[in-house]
């Protein structure tokens, strides 16, 4: 695992004095490993299970393969947990939830992990991270996730997961990143009842329905991303209390009605993708001067294309949008 031969593992000496381990009581008890991009192959060790006094363990990006270990129960004071970005294979163990009470950073993602995920994922109730990204999860995400008060980040995103998003979301008030784009969700957006969101990316799935008032109350907001699900209805001039946005990705859905003026509040705005919708009228110039006068604006697509003999549905001024689209597709966009 490392170039030092003193401190390699499996030697003669006490395992604190091996390499990317760490204890306390005088280097008696091990409470920290971290074995991050060492090539490691093999299966999880279940050994390790057995380190009673382990607080930290991070396996991220090695190439280790096969099911986590279900029998937990040693592992009290374990907080920070990283396995993600390797081969394992299974399903979530339902364990990890109901054996890890100290559990605050939960990281699986990248892996090959199949099955649902677990109901008693409302156990981890000081759970602050839960990261179960790329995946081969289905099913619905459990309604018992409105139990997790603490949890600020909460990617279960490119995966296979069904149904609506629970409205039990609400009551997540500490939601600081929700990433659940890539994936089979359908319904409408719930109220989302954390003021301190800053990150909402729900693209590529098959949500309906317009964008609810509760994400115009987001005034810590950075982005917004509903690109290509089935959404409609219009832009409220209510999108101006969102001032520290700086990336709005409404492009492929169904959009309509005229762009507010109200966009032009949004002066960290740095990337607007507004194309492939119903949208109509002329691009406020309050959106264009954050182009043409300084702002921070460097990307703006708008369905500003003619189709065929047809005019553009949006009228975009010269050197206000950096892409006219014909509303019909990515591929028919000209971009300058």
């Amino acid at each position: 695992f490392d170039l030092r031969h003193d401190n390699r593992w499996l030697t003669g000496s006490h395992e604190c004095h091996w390499a990317t381990i760490s204890c306390i009581n005088n280097n008696q008890t091990v409470v920290r490993i971290m074995l991050t991009g060492m090539n490691i192959q093999g299966t999880f060790p279940d050994l390790l299970t057995e380190l009673t006094s382990l607080e930290e363990l991070r396996f991220q990006n090695n190439s280790m393969h096969g099911p986590l270990p279900t029998n937990v129960s040693g592992w009290k004071n374990m907080m920070f947990l990283d396995v993600s970005t390797n081969e394992f294979t299974g399903t979530i163990p339902i364990s990890w939830f109901e054996q890890l009470p100290s559990i605050l950073d939960f990281q699986i993602g990248r892996n090959k992990l199949s099955g649902t995920i677990p109901t008693e994922i409302g156990l981890a109730v000081n759970m602050k991270g839960f990261f179960a990204q790329d995946n081969l999860l289905s099913g619905p995400i459990p309604t018992e996730v409105g139990r997790l008060s603490t949890l600020r980040g909460f990617h279960i995103s490119e995966n296979a997961l069904t149904g609506t998003i629970p409205t039990e979301v609400a009551k997540m008030r500490q939601l600081v990143e929700i990433f659940f784009f890539e994936n089979e969700l359908s319904g409408t957006i719930p109220l989302i009842g954390s003021i301190k969101t800053k990150a909402l990316r729900l693209h590529r799935n098959r949500i309906t329905g317009s964008i609810p008032d509760s994400i115009y109350d987001l005034s810590r907001l950075r982005e917004l991303d509903l690109y290509d699900c089935r959404m409609s209805g219009t832009i409220s001039s209510r999108i101006g209390n969102l001032r520290r946005l700086n990336y709005l990705r409404l492009q492929a859905n169904r959009f309509s009605g005229t762009f507010p003026p109200q966009l032009g509040n949004l002066t960290l705005l740095q990337e607007a993708y507004l194309a492939i919708n119903a949208f109509s009228g002329t691009v406020p110039f309050q959106l264009c001067d954050l182009r043409v006068s300084g702002g921070s604006l460097d990307v703006l697509e708008t369905d500003c294309a003619p189709r065929g003999s047809a005019p553009p549905e949006v009228e975009c001024v010269l050197g206000c949008c950096t892409a006219c689209c014909t509303g019909q597709g990515e591929d028919l966009c000209e971009r300058g």
